[in-house]
């Protein structure tokens, strides 16, 4: 797929044989480039670095837009889905983790100055069936792809040092919220690891590919030479699993894994589970804890975000692209929700709040099937 986007041209790699001169694909090929065909594929351009509140607004309106094809679900036929086709809004609820690093970045954003921003904001993000899987067996595969052409950063100091490490804290926004998604990402390969240098112009070593069958290594050195006008920092032991992407003039630091992509692949029945899990835990805390102001202002604030994003993430798994793949029902709602309503009064007795934490993990336990 080839994007142009404010005169910048680059081409990714959505599916299929990374290298088409490389021979003729193989069945795996086949089906991943089938899977593609047969699911979404969502191109996000935004203004500068959108903040996770934007993204999260986007995302409510989005799944809104849904809400008349419920109705019609059961007869789709052509003529009921022209009349509500278009005015059906996508955006993918994945980009607002994606985008979750951007928050408390630098202090206060009304009053402090950024070092270091993003002209456009710009990720490839396909949701499809999992082509990985045995037959009989349906899940849900999401991939998210970072151009680092496309999401050059600018620093706004004049110091060089400054301005490098600017650029660079910028820039790895986004591959730090790909290994918010999955622990398979390019930034998560490359978490606590030691790495090394390969100067523009510079290849891996072959010794380096050892372990790794012929079509991989021939991969990983096709990726490597696609950026090899830039500093590349690859792991200093083994096969590279990831690397890092350096463009010399501006800084812009992207992790890309063998493929060539800068990105990740998650199950999103996975990934729903995991932040329903997330939700559950922190809200029975402000439900124990009670939402009393008087406790401060960042636990307060706290418990309110954490109403509103249980309330959201309750919305979101009705409606596709979760709606059907997991249990759906975010107990965890109901833990802040309950300290919500006590907002601004005493808090309730501590046996209240002890029995409603046991009522909202038990209906929890249930959903998942634990028991």
């Amino acid at each position: 797929m080839t994007v142009e986007v404010a005169g910048t041209t680059d081409t990714r790699r959505l599916a299929g044989a990374p290298d088409p001169a490389t021979g003729q694909p193989d069945p795996a090929d086949s089906a991943d480039t089938l899977s593609c065909f047969t699911g979404l594929t969502t191109l996000l351009v935004e203004p500068v670095t959108p903040t996770p509140a934007a993204a999260m607004d986007d995302a409510i309106t989005a799944h809104l837009t849904w809400a008349p094809l419920r109705g019609i679900v059961t007869e789709p036929t052509a003529a009921a889905l022209s009349g509500v086709a278009a005015d059906v809004r996508r955006f993918p609820v994945p980009l607002v983790t994606l985008l979750a690093p951007s928050a408390g970045q630098g202090g206060n954003v009304a009053t402090t100055p950024p070092a270091a921003m993003r002209a456009t904001t710009t990720v490839l993000l396909t949701q499809r069936p999992d082509p990985s899987t045995a037959p009989g067996i349906e899940r849900l595969l999401a991939t998210v792809d970072v151009s680092p052409a496309l999401n050059q950063v600018t620093a706004l100091v004049t110091d060089p040092t400054s301005a490098l490490r600017a650029a660079v804290r910028e820039s790895l926004l986004l591959s730090a919220g790909e290994g918010l998604l999955s622990a398979a990402s390019a930034h998560a390969r490359l978490r606590d690891r030691d790495i090394v240098l390969l100067a523009p112009g510079v290849s891996l070593p072959d010794d380096r590919l050892a372990g790794l069958d012929a079509a991989a290594a021939a991969q990983l050195q096709a990726a490597l030479q696609t950026y090899g006008s830039q500093y590349r920092l690859v792991p200093s032991s083994g096969p590279p699993e990831a690397f890092w992407v350096i463009d010399p003039a501006s800084g812009t630091t992207i992790a890309v894994l063998p493929d060539g992509r800068g990105g990740a692949a998650f199950d999103l029945a996975a990934l729903y589970q995991a932040l329903n899990l997330a939700l559950v835990v922190l809200g029975l805390g402000c439900t124990l804890g009670g939402v009393d102001a008087s406790k401060g202002a960042f636990y307060y604030y706290s418990c309110l975000g954490l109403t509103v994003a249980s309330v959201v993430w309750g919305a979101v798994g009705v409606f596709p692209p979760f709606g059907g793949v997991g249990p759906g029902t975010p107990f965890g709602a109901f833990a802040t929700v309950f300290g919500a309503l006590v907002v601004g009064t005493k808090a309730p007795p501590i046996a209240g709040r002890i029995g409603i934490s046991l009522v909202v993990l038990i209906l929890y336990l249930i959903s998942v099937e634990q028991f």
